[in-house]
């Protein structure tokens, strides 16, 4: 049985002329799921990362603490290749029978692995996600009530109004920096930078896949266009491995 973290490329063009050996090192020093070594099943010019003798039964089967352990152990090797040359990442808990039929995958998918490893270089998925400023404080004040029935209905009906209004705010502005994340994204002919939209318990998080130059420039835009969206805030998580990206074209 062979467990598969990822595939790279063994090809001086796309990593390097020293990539092949140091990737061949770090593997040597590198320990996968339950500190398995790590090793290569090659087939030109593509790399399968990989493991030997993982018992995918017996992962299941762990309770859940322990698996979450051996999911984090799988996504380090994932970012420790990552750090030295492009890799599709494999979801956690994929292994072939055999390295036969591993080299028949590989053989099968090879063109795709290779335009999506050659699209990858230089780029990483990048988080961004929006944060809403919370809603200005009311001018009712709860340390002083009000003196009458009056002037309290009167507050709420502020406080109400105040609310709807920031509500709003906050929806205009919103669809404002959604319309730019994509129009910057659609401005390029090919079809990078990728923005994957938000899903309905993360309505503001997207992810990208950017180069360095493209993340720092988005936020320099971003930063020059705040005046349009002053109700919200956002921040850039580390750029990762394509968690999002990896589906072969």
């Amino acid at each position: 049985m062979l467990y598969i973290y990822g595939f790279s490329l063994l090809s001086d063009q796309a990593l390097g002329q020293n990539a092949d050996r140091d990737l061949c090192h770090l593997l040597d020093l590198l320990r996968g799921i339950s500190a398995s070594p790590t090793t290569i099943v090659v087939s030109v010019p593509i790399v399968a990362i990989v493991s030997a003798g993982i018992d995918l039964t017996e992962l299941r089967q762990l309770p859940e603490s322990e698996l979450l352990e051996k999911i984090l152990e799988h996504d380090q090797v994932i970012c420790q290749v990552f750090q030295h040359c492009p890799i599709v990442p494999v979801r956690f808990g994929t292994a072939f029978p055999s390295e036969a039929l591993l080299h028949s995958y590989l053989q099968q998918y090879k063109d795709a692995l290779v335009r999506k490893l050659y699209f990858l270089q230089q780029k990483a998925e990048y988080a961004l996600e929006f944060i809403a400023k919370p809603v200005p404080n009311p001018n009712l004040s709860k340390s002083e009530p009000p003196s009458d029935g009056k002037s309290y209905l009167l507050g709420k009906k502020q406080q109400y109004q105040a609310q709807k209004l920031w509500h709003d705010r906050l929806t205009n502005s919103q669809n404002q920096w959604m319309n730019y994340l994509q129009s910057y994204c659609g401005q390029y002919a090919t079809p990078y930078p990728i923005l994957c939209l938000p899903t309905s318990d993360q309505p503001h998080k997207f992810y990208l896949l950017l180069s360095l130059s493209q993340r720092l420039e988005l936020d320099n835009l971003l930063q020059q266009n705040s005046d349009k969206w002053t109700e919200w805030q956002w921040q850039w998580g580390e750029p990762l491995p394509p968690y999002h990206f990896a589906e072969l074209d």
